[in-house]
C-alpha cells in the first residue's frame, strides 16, 4: 500500500511539472514568434542587398570601361580636368562604402556588448538555483535535464535584462545563444530529449540532443544539426559529460563550427 502511494504521488509530481513546462512554454510562443517575424524580415533584407550588391558591382564595372573609353576620346586639356575631379567623385563613392561598413562594425559590438552584460548577470547570479533543482537531482547521472534548466533560466535573464534596459529590438536581431528550446522524457525508452536553435551572424540552427542509455558499447548521447556541424557530436560528449555549461558550449563549439565552416559558404 505505501509503494501505491508513493507510486501515486509521484506520477502527481510528474503531471504537476509537465504541467507547469507547458505553461512556460506557451508563455513564450509570442516571443518565439516575434523572433520569426524579425528573422524572416532581415532574411528579406539580406536578399534585397545581395542584389544590390550584384547591381553595383556591374554598375561600377560598366562604369570603369566607360571611363576608360572617355578618356581614349579626350583632349589632353579636358583629361587633365577629369583626373583632376576623378579622385574627389572616387573618393567620396569609397567614403560612403566606409560609411557602410563602420555602422555594420557598431552594430555587431552592440551585440557583443548585450551578450557580455547579460552572461556578466548570469555569472553574477547563482544558476546553481536552476540546475540543483528537484528535477535536475532525480537525473543526477544526465546532465541533458540539468542543461535544459539552466537555458530555460538564462533566457528567462535574458528577457529580464532587455526589458529593463527598454531595448526590444537588440535581443531580437542580434546573436542568441538559445531560443525555442524543449525537453521530452521517453519513461519506455528511458532517454531524454532536448532541443533548441541559435542564431550566430544572421545563420540559425537547430540542435536536438538525446540520452543513448539503451546502446551499451557507444556514445552515451546523440547530438545532431539541421546544418553540418563537423564538431558538434565529438565535443558535444566531452562537454556533456565534464558537465560543462551549455553557454559555452554553444559560443566555443556551435558558434565557432558557423564560422569555419557556413559562414565561408555564404
Amino acid at each position: 500500500m505505501s509503494m501505491d502511494l508513493q507510486l501515486v504521488m509521484s506520477t502527481e509530481d510528474a503531471r504537476k511539472a509537465l504541467q507547469e513546462l507547458k505553461k512556460e512554454n506557451d508563455g513564450m510562443q509570442t516571443e518565439i514568434e516575434k523572433l520569426k517575424q524579425v528573422k524572416l524580415f532581415y532574411q528579406k533584407q539580406k536578399e534585397h542587398l545581395l542584389s544590390r550588391h550584384s547591381q553595383l558591382k556591374t554598375y561600377i564595372d560598366d562604369r570603369q570601361h566607360n571611363i576608360t573609353q572617355a578618356r581614349q576620346k579626350t583632349a589632353d586639356e579636358v583629361t587633365k580636368r577629369f583626373d583632376q575631379l576623378y579622385p574627389l567623385v572616387e573618393d567620396i563613392y569609397y567614403k560612403k562604402l566606409l560609411l557602410l561598413e563602420l555602422k555594420e562594425q557598431l552594430y555587431l559590438a552592440q551585440t557583443q556588448q548585450e551578450e557580455k552584460e547579460i552572461l556578466q548577470v548570469l555569472q553574477a547570479t547563482d544558476l546553481r538555483l536552476a540546475v540543483d533543482s528537484k528535477e535536475t537531482r532525480k537525473d543526477a547521472d544526465n546532465p541533458i535535464p540539468a542543461w535544459y534548466h539552466y537555458m530555460t533560466y538564462f533566457i528567462k535573464e535574458n528577457t529580464r535584462i532587455s526589458r529593463q534596459k527598454g531595448d526590444k529590438s537588440s535581443c531580437l536581431l542580434g546573436n542568441a545563444v538559445f531560443y525555442n528550446v524543449k525537453f521530452k522524457l521517453d519513461p519506455i525508452l528511458a532517454t531524454e530529449v532536448l532541443s533548441f536553435s541559435t542564431r550566430h551572424r544572421g545563420i540559425c540552427v537547430f540542435i536536438c540532443i538525446q540520452s543513448n542509455r539503451m546502446s551499451s558499447g557507444q556514445s552515451p548521447f546523440l547530438l545532431t544539426s539541421d546544418l553540418p556541424l563537423p564538431e558538434l557530436h565529438s565535443k558535444g560528449q566531452t562537454y556533456l559529460e565534464s558537465r560543462r555549461n551549455p553557454v559555452d558550449f554553444v559560443m566555443e563549439v556551435i558558434w565557432k563550427d558557423i564560422e569555419d565552416h557556413l559562414l565561408p559558404c555564404m
